[in-house]
């Protein structure tokens, strides 16, 4: 053993034996002289022994290994494990795509299904509707036989037993009517409620295709006040619209160049009621009318009324 060391950290030489730290790294140096003395102690002895360290770390070399192994094995299996249920879901989504996709063409057929039953339906129904149009026009439209009976004169302002009509109209309070109910036209109606800015002319355009079509209106609504529409009113319409045109013929005609609505009588009707309500201000009555205006008429008289701005 020599009066110098070497560091056997950073090498260093030439350092005093009696140094216990590395003047450059300040390692300890006191351990590294007892190992040197314990090997030259052993080196001296004629039996070598064994320390216990070194089993210990002998053991600890035989440990290790198996130690990463079994880590190795875990991660292993856990990603054996991860790749597994990956693919179970893989297969239960397509699974679940497959059953959407056959649902979704099932539903897609069923609907062709019905839409080619509806347009059958359709189809079969305009067939119907065209051939009753067909044979109503074939048909000839019934004779209008204008009842010239005289009118019974009951005296002025004597109309008792008739029921009130609805609404108001000037000079009106002993205008009458019998009872009528929309509801009992049964299902060649429907009702439609009027506003205050409907006019006939309108309603019959929109309904029937032409507002000169209005007396059919008058003659399903004959209490209705040809002026006078609000939203009190409930007014029947024919469903079929084409049946407008063939209704209109039938109730109107042509005499003197002038179109004339035949109106059939009702009870408690004057010639005063209807031209209130039909012409309030106008001569649409003929003359025989003019002098007595609140005689009761005859129910089921057909009475011919002037019209305004109707065509045929």
């Amino acid at each position: 053993m020599g009066s110098e060391t070497v560091c056997p950290i950073c090498n260093l030489e030439h350092i005093p034996h009696d140094r216990e730290k590395c003047p450059q790294c300040d390692a300890d140096l006191t351990c590294f002289k007892v190992l040197d003395t314990l090997a030259e102690t052993l080196a001296e002895t004629a039996e070598p022994a064994r320390s216990p360290n070194a089993a210990s770390m002998r053991k600890k070399r035989v440990f290790f290994p198996l130690f990463l192994g079994g880590l190795a094995l875990l991660g292993a299996t856990l990603l054996g494990l991860g790749v597994y249920r990956i693919r179970m879901l893989e297969s239960r989504m397509i699974r679940q795509q497959s059953a959407f996709t056959h649902a979704v063409d099932t539903v897609g057929s069923r609907s062709d299904l019905i839409l080619a039953k509806q347009e059958q339906m359709v189809s079969l129904v305009t067939e119907q509707l065209e051939s009753r149009r067909k044979l109503s026009e074939a048909q000839p439209l019934p004779e209008i036989r204008i009842d010239e009976r005289p009118f019974l004169d009951i005296g002025k302002g004597d109309i008792s037993g008739t029921e009130p009509i609805a609404g108001h109209f000037p000079g009106g309070s002993g205008i009458k009517t019998p009872t009528r109910s929309i509801e009992a036209a049964g299902n060649a109606f429907d009702c439609y409620r009027a506003t205050d800015t409907d006019t006939l002319w309108g309603i019959a355009e929109r309904f029937y295709g032409a507002g000169h079509f209005y007396p059919v209106l008058l003659e399903h609504n004959p209490e209705l006040s040809i002026y006078n529409v609000s939203r009190k009113d409930r007014i029947a319409i024919l469903k079929a619209a084409g049946e407008a045109k063939r209704i209109y013929r039938a109730i109107t005609l042509l005499a003197d160049n002038r179109l004339f609505w035949v109106y059939t009588v009702r009870s408690g009707d004057t010639p005063i009621v209807i031209k209130t309500r039909y012409c309030p201000g106008k001569a649409c009555l003929p003359s025989k009318y003019d002098s007595h205006p609140n005689a009761r008429m005859y129910p089921g008289t057909k009475v011919k009324i002037q019209l305004a701005g109707a065509l045929k």
